[in-house]
């Protein structure tokens, strides 16, 4: 499980997210910048991956994607949701537009393919079962 956190923020920096804090929250960037660290309880963060937006609102955790809603806001995500972003990260825009076709958010593509077993996979369309069993080898 993971909270609002400088460990959090490096993990998806590390993996393509940009840092967007200076333009959206400069009061919040100029603070993290006086202090030199990163501290939830009094400092905003906006970090970006083209369309997919992670705003840690303090110690909210805030995620919107495609939309100027959030459909996520809570103080945690766990592991399986992190992958998930990261996964979100390196897939081809093929993939990710087949996720948002079948309502995948980034947070649940682990769990949207976990679902999946082979008499399940077995029924879906060709082009369905390929592109899941993809998804399931790039796990």
């Amino acid at each position: 499980m993971y909270k609002a956190s400088q460990q959090l923020i490096d993990i998806l920096l590390s993996n393509g997210f940009k840092e967007h804090t200076s333009s959206s929250c400069p009061e919040h960037w100029d603070l993290l910048q006086e202090k030199g660290f990163y501290d939830p309880q009094s400092v905003k963060r906006d970090l970006r991956f083209r369309r997919l937006t992670i705003f840690f609102n303090y110690i909210n955790i805030c995620i919107r994607y495609n939309s100027a809603a959030y459909y996520k806001t809570t103080y945690k995500l766990l592991e399986s949701e992190i992958k998930s972003l990261i996964l979100f990260t390196k897939l081809p825009t093929s993939l990710r537009t087949f996720l948002k076709h079948h309502n995948v958010y980034p947070t649940g593509i682990i769990e949207y393919i976990e679902k999946y077993n082979d008499e399940d996979l077995a029924a879906l369309p060709s082009r369905s079962r390929e592109t899941i069993k993809h998804l399931k080898q790039l796990l």
